[in-house]
């Protein structure tokens, strides 16, 4: 973001130069900001492009490091109680049905946050993609309204230029 307004406010000062230059060389300057003011723009695409891009690949390295994080700590959850298993098996019988109940209810705790978690899976891949949606619908709109700004700006520059001939 930083870029983009730097890279605005060198446009603005290119463009102020040039409005208050006067004399033989306003022909060559105008050229010079013209080339100044197209170059400006590829700038600003490319930055706001960079911008979309570096946000959307954050998001997703954040997200599958929780991802990865979030499945090894459920298969050590799942590994543990699976483990229960197998000491439920060795006490005696008058403890092992009360103990086989509170395993299958950890269990049945461990499958909802399984399924929490899927869901939260298929969530962030919904949002992941209206996100760059969105990015890329206001990429777009930025991309035409500064394309209209530098054009208006064109104009204006060879309106004061005719102006400065006469």
């Amino acid at each position: 973001m930083k870029k983009i307004n730097t890279i605005t406010i060198t446009a603005s000062f290119m463009a102020a130069a040039l409005l208050s230059s006067c004399g033989n060389n306003s022909q060559e300057h105008m050229g010079n900001a013209k080339e100044g003011i197209v170059e400006t723009g590829k700038e600003v695409k490319e930055a706001a492009k960079d911008a979309r891009e570096e946000t959307i690949l954050k998001s997703k390295e954040e997200w599958n490091r929780f991802k990865t994080e979030s499945d090894s700590l459920i298969l050590e959850t799942q590994k543990q109680i699976d483990d229960l298993k197998f000491k439920i098996e060795k006490v005696d019988k008058s403890q092992r049905e009360k103990l086989k109940a509170r395993q299958k209810g950890l269990q049945q705790e461990l499958n909802t946050q399984k399924q929490k978690l899927n869901q939260q899976y298929i969530k962030f891949d919904e949002r992941a993609q209206q996100v760059e949606d969105s990015v890329t619908t206001k990429v777009e709109s930025f991309k035409k309204e500064f394309e209209q700004d530098m054009e208006r700006l064109k104009e204006a520059i060879k309106g004061f230029g005719e102006s400065n001939e006469k």
